[in-house]
């Protein structure tokens, strides 16, 4: 999931949630249940400011974390995946 409605890291970071999250609702699945949170983070990006922004908006414990710096063009800050075990 991505944004590329917003400009910004800060205003694209609360859109990917919001989505991740309604994403997981649909298909009744809770944070609990996500094994891996894969994020592609563009490399003017900070990671401590994701990992601390991810940190406070899911409070559930995931297992694997996994983080790759990309490059893009089209304006994206940021895509992060999610691996859910039902």
């Amino acid at each position: 999931v991505t944004d590329m409605t917003h400009e910004t890291f800060g205003e694209q970071f609360p859109v990917i949630i919001e989505r991740l999250s309604a994403n997981l609702a649909d298909a009744n699945v809770p944070w609990e249940k996500v094994e891996r949170a894969s994020f592609f983070l563009h490399n003017d990006e900070k990671l401590d400011d994701l990992r601390g922004r991810f940190a406070s908006a899911v409070t559930a414990p995931l297992r694997d974390l996994e983080y790759t710096f990309v490059d893009t063009r089209q304006g994206k800050r940021l895509e992060i995946e999610l691996t859910a075990k039902l």
